[in-house]
Formats: C-alpha cells, structure tokens, sequence
C-alpha cells in the first residue's frame, strides 16, 4: 500500500482479512454437502448468500457508506453464509446413511494438500499485483484487478458446475471403474468447452459496457483489451477444470498442487518480463500464455493416448528398466 494510504483504507483491509475464516467454515460445510450429493443444499445456499450479499451491498452503498462500511456488511454476511453452510451440513449429514469415515491423517493430509494449492494460487495473484505495482506504481492495479474479477467470475461458474464430479469421482476411483471416469470427464469437457465459449463470448461483448456502468467509460476503453485477454485465457483454460475435480475426486491433490505451482511460476516469470513494458496487458498476456500451456498439456495426452504412444513409452521404460529391482 501506499504510505500516505488513508485510516478509512486500512480499516477496510483489516476487516476483509477478518472474513477469512468465514469463508473457510463455509466452503468446508459445502464441501459435505457435495460429498453427500446433497447439490440442492449446495446451489441453494450458493446463490441465497451470493444474492443477499450484493442486494446488501448495493443498498449500503447507494446510502453513502463508504469501504468500512462495506467491509463491516461483508464481515457479517460471511458469519451469516458460514453459520447457515454449517445447519445445512448438519442436516445433511444426518439424513444421509451411516457410512465409515477416513481416517483423520488422510483428512489433514488432503486438506493441508488442498490448503497449499490455494496458497499458490494466492500468492500468484499477489506476486502479479507486486509487479505492476512497481512497475507502474499503485493507480495501475485497478486495470487489472476489475477485468480479472469479470474473467475469474467465468471460471468460478464452471468450478462450481465441476464440483458435482467429486463424490462421483471418489467412488469411480474406490471401485476402480476407469471407463467411468472417462466418460465423467468426456462429457464434463464437452459441456464446459460450450458453456465456456457462449459465456466468454457474451462477456467479450459486453465488458465494456458493463466496465461501463461499473466504473466510468474512459476506463472501460482503457481496459477493454486486458478484459479481452483474461477472458479468453480463463474461457481456455475452463478445459481442465473437471480435470483438477476429478483429479482430487481421486484421491490425488497433490498433483493440482504440482500443477498450481508450475502455473505460477510460468505466469510469474512472464509477467516480471511483460509488465514493466506493456503494464496490466503484459501481465493479462503473461496469465494467458500460463494459462494456455493448460489445454496444450490435456491435448498432447489425448493424442498421446488415441495414437498409442503412451502404451509405447510405458513398454519401452519396462523394457528397459523393468528387469531391475524397483524398476
């Protein structure tokens, strides 16, 4: 932050860290309905708090309350969504039939695996957020940070249609039915590629007006090619989405954290490069062109795989390697 950043900002941050917690008591009480398939519980509280927090919002700022005020609205409404998550879960759970449960090291071991994906997801966003900063000082964050709140909001949509896949995935993994997950993950690609397009699309079309209407159209003109970018780099990028939910269906997170990391670091260092010359279009291109290593990665495997190369490759390493002790 700028030193000279007023008491009323500070404020306003302290208390946007405060609803963290919130938020996590919440996305953990929604992560037991969807494991019990409980999506009605999950959709219908999604969209109750979504819709309750902006009216809320807007009314408090068409009054004149400025971001303390804000923030302190947002503070409540998080305790509120976690509380009502935490109910809905406990309603869940108790209706659903008696089941074992994983042990607790498995538990802390996922999640801290899960934890970590997030941080480096995190700590992405704020390293983009530090380069553009010193390369074109404080003003320049607001040219990236709005039109990656209207391309993110795209992929958020889609994770949270992907999620359904988790409990599906888990059993399909537990009884070893590959030719299930395979279609799970066919038809969860066909279905997103769609919605992606259409839903990008129409953004594309329509980001400046509401940029617009958001903001002022000076700025909406001045963004309008960084909002283009993120839009397509997120609309590409929606093809792994049901990757990464089948891949922690199955047990396996720690290779969303290896994929996260390599996201990070290929944006990151694209970005150190682009930013200080272009500003928040180089850094839209740097995301976009991590971004788009994604679906390149998910094409090569499924040629891979249609043209038998993978079967050739694991024969030759057997070949090779397979005579030796732990080969």
């Amino acid at each position: 932050l700028d030193p000279d950043t007023s008491p009323a900002t500070l404020t306003a941050f302290r208390l946007a860290g405060a609803t963290a917690p919130a938020i996590h008591l919440t996305q953990a009480a929604r992560g037991v309905c969807i494991g019990l398939e409980r999506y009605g519980m999950y959709s219908g509280h999604v969209t109750a708090t979504t819709v309750l927090t902006t009216i809320g919002t807007v009314l408090l700022a068409a009054a004149g309350y400025e971001a303390p005020g804000l923030m302190a609205w947002l503070v409540v409404a998080s305790l509120v969504s976690a509380g009502t998550a935490m109910a809905l879960a406990q309603i869940a759970t108790g209706a659903a039939p008696t089941h074992s449960w994983p042990d607790a090291r498995a538990v802390v071991q996922f999640g801290a695996t899960v934890v970590a994906t997030e941080t480096i997801l995190t700590l992405y966003v704020l390293a983009e957020r530090t380069l553009l900063t010193r390369a074109m000082g404080v003003g320049a964050v607001a040219e990236l940070t709005i039109p990656l709140s209207l391309a993110s909001a795209l992929q958020n949509a889609l994770g949270a249609g992907a999620v359904v896949l988790l409990p599906r995935a888990g059993a399909a993994w537990a009884h070893g039915d590959v030719a299930a997950l395979r279609t799970m993950y066919a038809r969860a690609v066909k279905v997103i590629v769609l919605v992606a397009a259409g839903g990008s699309a129409a953004l594309a079309g329509g980001a400046a007006t509401l940029v617009g209407w958001w903001i002022d159209p000076a700025f909406a003109e001045q963004t309008s090619a960084t909002v283009i970018v993120l839009l397509a780099a997120f609309a590409t990028n929606a093809v792994a989405t049901p990757i990464w939910s089948l891949v922690e269906g199955a047990g396996r997170p720690a290779r969303n954290t290896a994929f996260a990391a390599g996201l990070a670091t290929i944006g990151v260092l694209v970005a150190a490069v682009l930013a200080p010359r272009f500003g928040a279009p180089g850094i839209a291109w740097a995301r976009a062109c991590a971004m788009l290593a994604v679906p390149l990665f998910v094409l090569a495997g499924n040629l891979m795989n249609s043209s038998g190369i993978t079967d050739r490759i694991i024969s030759l390493a057997r070949a090779l390697t397979g005579w030796v002790t732990g080969g």
